[in-house]
């Protein structure tokens, strides 16, 4: 957020002076500005009107309190969007090292615990952070509906491709290999961090902006649940079945491959406004953006939670399974 604001000036709006005007308002004006209670002229008026259905929505978009149109349903794709993302992440991070270490238990004589049983998620992280700029560059380029979508098709494969690979290729190092493949495709459906971006241009009220946005996290987080649940509901059919364990995981990938389907879906409904221009202003080298301590104590404190979350999620379902 912070090297996002620095360098582009402005995270959510078209115009930096009118974002920072409005923020700043409050605190350096004793008033504020009455909004434009104006009559239309009738031209206007019926201008507007063709896209609304009332008389007052019509003046309210005249004077710039109305909500846009679409705007409700757009937060509430974006909120499935994002569940689905953080429901890709909850879920593989107690998978993946399972299936790692079914896949090389014997491979290693049966060790409880190795370092390459947590090599999937690792190169998840590495590669979250390789395609960090690309996916930036994608959402300027194509929109965000074409990056969303685009992401969703890449977890979709990925998924698959994961699914056969447990289903089919048996415990083999060749396997295990073909699985972290996977999970570098899958990193792609990090693209929907930039949902937070998203769900603030949405917003047509520059005031309401934050509001929707903590809406639009909260929701994914709270629904993103539903992964877990779906990995402990595999592993359930398939011990009821007499299946392999290793069928569990393939069977979770399976439901993960649905799950891209409508993040896929949701991100085709997407009708958001055009992306916001970029600064005329050049941008400041990374290494003087870096040396400003907020950015490099919000980094430090970022791989803290990281770490630790991940140490916890993905170490207790191993421990649990001796």
């Amino acid at each position: 957020w912070i090297t996002f604001w620095d360098v582009n000036r402005t995270p959510f709006s078209s115009s930096s002076t009118s974002f920072v005007m409005s923020a700043l308002a409050p605190a350096v004006m004793s008033t504020e500005a009455p909004p434009n209670t104006e009559p239309c002229d009738a031209a206007e008026e019926n201008e507007i009107r063709g896209k609304c259905p009332s008389i007052d929505e019509v003046r309210s978009i005249k004077a710039g309190t109305g909500p846009a149109k679409g705007e409700a349903r757009n937060l509430v794709l974006l909120g499935l969007i994002f569940s689905l993302y953080f429901g890709f992440r909850t879920g593989t991070i107690v998978v993946l090292p399972l299936a790692s270490k079914e896949l090389l238990q014997d491979t290693l004589n049966g060790a409880v615990h190795s370092p390459l049983y947590q090599l999937p998620l690792a190169i998840w992280f590495v590669a979250d952070i390789c395609y960090a700029a690309p996916n930036a560059y994608v959402m300027r380029a194509y929109g965000r509906r074409s990056a969303f979508a685009w992401g969703g098709c890449c977890a979709f494969l990925a998924s698959i491709g994961a699914f056969c690979v447990l289903r089919f290729c048996g415990r083999s190092l060749t396997a295990f290999v073909l699985l972290n493949v996977c999970t570098v495709v899958m990193a792609q459906v990090g693209m929907a961090e930039f949902v937070r971006f998203a769900a603030a241009e949405a917003c047509a009220d520059e005031t309401k902006r934050s509001r929707s946005v903590a809406k639009v996290t909260a929701f994914g987080a709270c629904m993103s649940a539903v992964a877990p649940l779906s990995a402990s509901l595999c592993e359930t059919i398939s011990r009821e079945s007499q299946e392999d364990d290793l069928f569990g995981f393939a069977y979770f990938f399976l439901f993960l491959a649905g799950f891209s389907l409508i993040y896929i879906l949701a991100a085709s409904m997407l009708r958001l406004p055009s992306l916001p221009a970029s600064a005329n202003d050049p941008a400041e080298p990374l290494a003087q953006i870096l040396r400003r301590s907020p950015v490099w104590m919000a980094i430090l404190a970022q791989a803290t939670v990281q770490f630790v979350m991940v140490a916890l999620m993905s170490g207790v379902p191993l421990a649990m399974t001796e």
